[in-house]
């Protein structure tokens, strides 16, 4: 089977399995009642005593394939999350934020937390136990929790299950209407095997207090980009031979405004070749013709809405205009071509451009670069180190055309306030070096 390492800072010493990704969308929620069903197995019991940071393994009733590795096995922990046997542990009692390179990797967090199973004072004793439904080639394993408590005490109980689709490998992650979870800090997501990875939930970070609403299903999909950190290496575009100015706050205002450029190399994003792409004002590329390149409102991704096949660079509202505090000369928004082909660069430089928080003074800028990469299709992401400001909630990554798919950055949402410290780069799952490691 194909493998390939992780690329990062360094090199990850871990090993990514088949191209697989998974699509993460909300559907309505299906907790199902196990307690009659036929063929029910009990993993923990209240009832005979107290079960505290344990797991127990089970075999899959069918071959189940988890970022395209396939396993006949799987762990299921007292702490709300699955994990598939290779070596990794089922009883961490503390979650993490998703993706995280230390133990436990390739898990399903359907809702990780300190938790415990006992007999309640409040006459319903806790469980997880597991039951197959249907008959092949279409069964679904469930993984129940019912009941279960949560090791701090006052803080509500979880019901929630883990579906597991045979063929198609969908997971779906269902929670019951009476969950409660008052200070509860869950990491709901899925976590590839090498630690590098992951499909967020609502809470891909281990702060969060989201309780779901709603249920998720993670649908197998494609490995289009590895995402890695890379040191800071913003370019001053100033005497650059050939820089093309698209919007100059010298020669006026500029808002929630879009230009196209033909490219000077032919450039894939997902997959799809591009000879033109429009850049906004608001921090984002855009390829697809259809898709708006005006839109200010950021949103999380992946979002259906319009505009989708983006490079967000720093998406958020933005303004171009004369007089920057603190900087030499106007706001701009440019392009230069660096380097000779076929190893040619095309990089568009956001200069000095404000975030508008509604109101004047402005006065907060950012310094940011995309870099595209002839050949390899690679895209940086790269920002100068003295920029400040306070009213940003900017959305930084990659969408899919389709508006189902993305390759996050930092804020992968739009109410996320980071400041990005690091450079990122995405390269193309098929350009990464494919080495069996490890023996897996």
């Amino acid at each position: 089977m194909k493998k390939t390492l992780c690329l990062g800072l360094f090199l990850f010493i871990g090993v990514c399995w088949a191209q697989v990704d998974y699509e993460f969308e909300s559907i309505p929620m299906d907790y199902e009642f196990v307690f009659d069903m036929p063929g029910r197995v009990m993993l923990f019991d209240g009832t005979e005593g107290s079960y505290d940071d344990e797991e127990a393994e089970i075999p899959l009733p069918f071959p189940f394939e988890f970022y395209g590795k396939q396993y006949n096995s799987l762990r299921v922990s007292t702490n709300g999350y699955l994990v598939f046997p290779d070596g990794e542990s089922g009883v961490s009692v503390f979650n993490d934020s998703l993706p995280d390179a230390g133990d436990p990797n390739g898990i399903i967090a359907v809702f990780w937390d300190d938790l415990l199973v006992s007999d309640q004072e409040q006459g319903q004793t806790d469980q997880i136990s597991y039951v197959i439904q249907g008959e092949a080639p279409n069964r679904v394993l469930i993984v129940d929790y019912t009941s279960v408590s949560f090791w701090e005490a006052d803080t509500g109980l979880l019901w929630a299950q883990a579906k597991l689709y045979e063929g198609t490998n969908v997971i779906e992650l269902h929670y019951g209407d009476s969950i409660t979870g008052e200070g509860v800090t869950a990491t709901i997501g899925l976590e590839h095997p090498c630690g590098c990875l992951a499909v967020r939930g609502p809470n891909y970070r281990k702060d969060n207090d989201v309780v779901p609403d709603e249920a998720y299903r993670y649908t197998p999909v494609p490995k289009y980009y590895i995402r890695s950190e890379i040191n800071l290496n913003y370019e001053d575009l100033d005497g650059m031979p050939g820089r093309v100015m698209l919007f100059d706050g010298g020669g006026g205002f500029a808002d929630n405004q879009e230009t196209s450029i033909d490219l000077p190399f032919p450039f894939e994003l997902y997959g799809v070749e591009y000879n033109s792409l429009r850049v906004s004002t608001n921090g984002y590329l855009v390829f697809p013709e259809d898709q708006n390149g005006d839109s200010y409102d950021n949103d999380d991704l992946p979002n259906p809405e319009n505009p989708d096949g983006i490079i967000a660079l720093f998406w958020d509202d933005l303004v171009v205009r004369f007089n920057v505090q603190g900087t030499e000369g106007p706001g701009q928004i440019s392009y230069a071509v660096k380097g000779q082909t076929p190893n040619r660069e095309l990089i568009i430089d956001y200069r000095a451009v404000e975030i508008n928080p509604g109101g004047d003074p402005l006065y907060e800028v950012i310094f940011a670069q995309v870099k595209l990469y002839e050949g390899s299709h690679i895209i940086e992401f790269q920002y100068d180190d003295v920029w400040t400001y306070s009213f940003a909630s900017a959305t930084i990554g990659l969408e899919h055309p389709c508006g189902c798919i993305a390759e996050p950055g930092p804020n992968y949402n739009n109410n996320n306030d980071t400041v990005p410290n690091i450079g990122y780069r995405y390269v193309p799952y098929d350009d990464l070096i494919f080495e069996d490691s490890f023996g897996l």
